[in-house]
Formats: structure tokens, sequence, C-alpha cells
């Protein structure tokens, strides 16, 4: 059973300090510091109920009379090591799409018909030659082209308008919002 617990507030605010100074073993003004950041950008956090702490200034050090732990206790769970370590995973080797020297966020759709207007985003895609090439990028910018656009053969020019018409559709949507 996951047994997690919402903390907002003073509530979450003890919890970024204590995680601070226990776990990352920094000194109370930068805990401070950064609880502060820290609770300027959260509002909330979910965390797991009963995790005890085990950074560098809990840690429990060996004395010279007691010998050193080799393996944590069984009923203990590991301690939280808060530098991770990164081991590159090549996974698989990536596809080579149609044609690699696209970008399909080039410029943007949105941001040009709003600088520029229709006529500047109608030079900017006359740019661009081919009818995949611009399929892509609407598709990428999420730009809804009508069903008979997006597939089959068509028209260059006829694709251009119609990418210009579903940006000043999008504008004129988020403007009416």
């Amino acid at each position: 059973m996951n047994k997690t617990r919402k903390l907002s507030g003073p509530e979450k605010e003890r919890f970024f300090k204590r995680l601070f100074v226990d776990v990352g073993g920094l000194d109370i003004p930068t805990a401070d510091r950064l609880t502060e950041a820290a609770s300027e950008l959260i509002s909330s956090i979910r965390v797991r109920k009963n995790i005890r702490f085990a950074g560098p200034a809990r840690a429990e050090q060996p004395t010279d009379d007691a010998p050193a732990e080799t393996a944590p206790a069984p009923d203990r769970k590991e301690p939280f090591h808060p530098e991770p370590v990164f081991t590159p995973d090549p996974g698989p080797a990536p596809q080579p799409s149609k044609s690699p020297e696209f970008d399909a966020f080039a410029f943007g759709l949105v941001p040009v018909y709003k600088r520029e207007g229709a006529a500047g985003l109608s030079a900017r895609l006359s740019e661009i030659s081919s009818v995949a090439h611009l399929r892509a990028m609407a598709k990428a910018q999420q730009i809804v082209l009508a069903r008979e656009m997006r597939s089959g053969d068509i028209d260059i020019s006829a694709l251009r308008a119609a990418i210009l018409d579903a940006v000043a559709r999008r504008v004129a949507d988020r403007r009416a919002m």
C-alpha cells in the first residue's frame, strides 16, 4: 500500500528544510534560502510516510571502539544518496527519418503569424518546397488540418493556404477565450 501524504504551507517548508539539512548536509542559512525558493515554486508535494532520512548529517559514524558496519541492518532501508549515479543508456539506435535535415520547429507558425501577420507567414511557408515537410511542421506544432490535407497527393499551394487558415483560426480561438 502506498502511504503518501500531501504537504503544503508550513508542513511543506519544514519538510524541505529537513530534507536540505539532513539529507543534503547543507548549513542552515543555505537550507533556509533553498527552502524559501522551493516553497515559492512548489505549492504542494506528496511524500511517503515513515521514511527516515539517512543523509550525511544523520549518518551514523563509527567510533573508535565500535566496528564499522559493512552493510545496512536488514530492518533499515538503504540510505538516500543525494548524488545520483548516471550510467549512459545507449538504448535503441535512432531511426533515420525520411528527411533528417528538415527541422519542423525551424520557425513557429503561430508566433510568426502573430508578429508578421498572414503575409509574413505565407512568405515563410513558401520557403518550404516539400508537402511532407509542411505536413510534418503542421503536425509537430499541433496545427489541425482538414483530413484531406493530411495525406495523399495535394497541391503544395493549397496545403500552404490550409496551414495559414488553420493558424489564423487557432490565433482567433485563443483571442476569443
